[in-house]
């Protein structure tokens, strides 16, 4: 039998060519095909929440932490934070950062795939252009490449059936949860349940159609076969070779010998022999078929799995429970970095955290709360506490004054300290009468203003500034002061505190953008009082100052409509 042609060699090189490009090709392919995959399956799991929403308050250890060498974390901090991240929705997140990680694991699998059959194809050829009659003479070699691509062989088996595996538990996950079986942290069900790859499917009889993976068809079953018996039996050799036949003295193509499988794709066997070669079939011959049939197998599990899961999504508001639990994990993290801290969370570890909570007062202002109650304030920590967030919290400081009232050990009776802050906090903020419409707490600011009135009864000729007490000081007994006003506090007879001797200067606060005014109609008040019933005269240095008097002292207001 004379040699082939060059022509001939050449054209099946090219063949060979194309056929593994292509198969590279769709394996690349179906990676990709999983990432979308991600997305159905926390949709199905989170179908109450909007996940993507609470991202940015999800830590890194609950992704990372005893899974990715990106974390350091120890298992008994990681531990000790899960105790603090105890609520059902995060141990949600906790288990969907698990089933990622077996996501991520099936793509690592399915590449790897194409890195150990291109170890294969650097050695061999995909090709054999003769029949075994046709060999004059083979050598059968052991050596280092024989040992790699056989590693390289029996590895793309194992990987094979690992995606398998894998892919499984995902399935096993989706088909057995159960958003409200998060009481308490669990271990993934497909890991306690011992779930590996077999023809059953868990639950989801949608994926037993012909031509997916639990249907089980015959490539499947040979991966299988080959994995088993590698993994179980040891080589398919004494020694794993690769055969160099010649043809008239001419080397031709090597080969590895592929053991023979029956039509159902289990390996022939008689009791414990179970490696037979009459078929005499070439496995780098074989395999790239192999491997493209089971891709497809897995790519159209995968495309059905994800059509599955989002045929049983229901469509529900998820604004409620998501703003619950962006709150929930705020928590957990301020908490957490507490806990973590021990007795080292000092002031200044709460000064920071204020920091963080501030801007974000009518969502977290239970947090601060928490972190507040007990506390001994002096007049630096108080101040700095009100300043947390710098301007982004300036919309909440009288908030945080009645915060502090009510949850500090010593602010309620400190009348002193307590007048230093409300000070502070009156200068430094905006739009009071607004701010304090949306307090959680009983409070009256012309009540706790007689309060202080009968606590500190000297408290302008003693505790006002310079500019202020000169202010104070020069005033006559009687005096009118003018306020401007919305529609809404008029009406509602409730007057802010903030005054001015200054007619014209009043009319700047009828419709104050910063006081959030609504309307076209607000209107200018104007009183005459006594000069010994003002509250007290604030200002910041060098700026214009405020005369502060007590709502219950406000009577005979005159009003001037002013129309927008």
């Amino acid at each position: 039998m004379p040699c082939k042609s060059e022509k001939e060699i050449e054209q099946a090189k090219e063949r060979s060519l194309e056929m593994l490009q292509s198969l590279y090709k769709e394996i690349e392919n179906l990676v990709e095909d999983i990432v979308p995959l991600y997305d159905d399956i926390e949709n199905f799991f989170f179908q109450d929440v909007d996940y993507q929403a609470l991202k940015s308050v999800v830590p890194r250890w609950m992704t990372d932490a005893g899974r990715s060498p990106e974390s350091g974390m120890d298992k008994e901090t990681y531990e000790k934070l899960r105790q603090v991240y105890k609520d059902p929705l995060s141990n949600r997140i906790i288990h969907w950062a698990d089933v990622q990680m077996i996501l991520a694991a099936i793509q690592d699998r399915v590449m790897a795939v194409k890195n150990y059959l291109m170890v294969i194809y650097r050695h061999l050829p995909a090709y054999c252009l003769y029949e075994d009659s046709e060999y004059n003479a083979s050598q059968r070699v052991l050596n280092e490449e024989s040992d790699s691509v056989h590693t390289a062989i029996n590895n793309v088996f194992v990987t094979l059936c690992s995606s398998f595996d894998l892919l499984t538990k995902i399935v096993y996950e989706c088909s057995h949860y159960d958003k409200d079986g998060f009481a308490e942290y669990k271990r993934l069900r497909c890991r306690k349940d011992n779930v590996l790859y077999k023809k059953g499917n868990y639950g989801f009889d949608e994926l037993k159609s012909s031509g997916l993976l639990y249907s089980e068809p015959v490539c499947v079953r040979t991966a299988c076969s080959f994995r088993d018996e590698f993994i179980h039996n040891g080589a398919w050799d004494y020694r794993c070779a690769i055969f160099y036949p010649s043809v008239e003295g001419e080397p031709v193509e090597p080969f590895v010998v592929m053991p023979d499988v029956d039509e159902n794709g289990i390996l022939v066997s008689s009791g414990s022999r179970n490696k037979f070669y009459a078929k005499s079939s070439k496995l780098n011959v074989v395999l790239p078929g192999l491997v493209k049939e089971i891709i497809g197998v897995l790519s159209k599990t995968i495309t059905a799995l994800s059509d599955l899961l989002r045929r049983r999504i229901v469509p529900v508001n998820k604004d409620e429970f998501t703003n619950a639990g962006m709150f929930q994990l705020t928590r957990n993290q301020v908490m957490g970095y507490k806990a973590l801290l021990g007795d080292k969370f000092t002031e200044l570890e709460l000064m920071q955290t204020m920091d963080f909570l501030m801007p974000q007062f009518p969502v977290c202002s239970p947090i601060i709360a928490e972190l507040c109650r007990g506390i001994t304030l002096t007049e630096g920590l108080g101040i700095h506490l009100l300043y947390g967030g710098c301007e982004k919290g300036r919309p909440y400081r009288m908030l945080m004054i009645v915060l502090l009232l009510n949850e500090t050990a010593n602010l309620k009776t400190d009348y002193k300290l307590a007048y230093r802050l409300l000070k502070e906090a009156y200068i430094m903020t905006d739009n009071i009468y607004g701010q304090l419409k949306g307090s959680t707490y009983p409070f009256c600011l012309s009540d706790y203003l007689t309060e202080l009135e009968t606590a500190l009864p000297n408290r302008n000729p003693n505790v006002l500034e310079a500019e202020e007490a000169e202010l104070y000081n020069n005033l006559p007994p009687k005096i009118t002061v003018y306020r401007g006003m919305c529609d809404e506090e008029k009406q509602s007879g409730k007057y802010g505190i903030s005054w001015t001797l200054d007619e014209k200067y009043a009319l700047n606060y009828v419709f104050y953008k910063k006081n959030e005014v609504k309307g076209t109609i607000g209107w200018r008040a104007e009183m005459e009082i006594d000069k010994n019933e003002i509250f007290a005269v604030w200002g910041v240095k060098d700026e214009r100052k405020e005369i502060v008097i007590n709502p219950s002292r406000c009577k005979n207001v005159m009003f001037t409509k002013v129309v927008k």
